[in-house]
């Protein structure tokens, strides 16, 4: 696994794939988070409209939620 990077993009495996497991560097939160809970986060976010969530229409988490449905290893 890489190391957190500060431009928000998502870490990838070796393969060039995204798992749940990468962290990134989250500019809204300013801290690294793990993949899976930025994906929990947004989608909750933007379904139950927490509108006061730094992860409201957050174009980091749809980029991540993007990314990991391309890399294959969604269910």
């Amino acid at each position: 696994m890489q190391s957190p990077t500060p431009t928000g993009h998502t870490a990838r495996t070796d393969a060039g794939m995204t798992a749940l497991s990468d962290q990134f560097y989250c500019r809204s939160r300013r801290r690294s988070v793990l993949l899976e809970h930025c994906l929990d986060d947004y989608v909750d976010a933007n379904s139950l409209e927490r509108r006061h969530s730094a992860c409201f229409r957050c174009p980091h988490g749809h980029k991540n939620r993007d990314a990991y449905a391309a890399s294959g290893q969604s269910d």
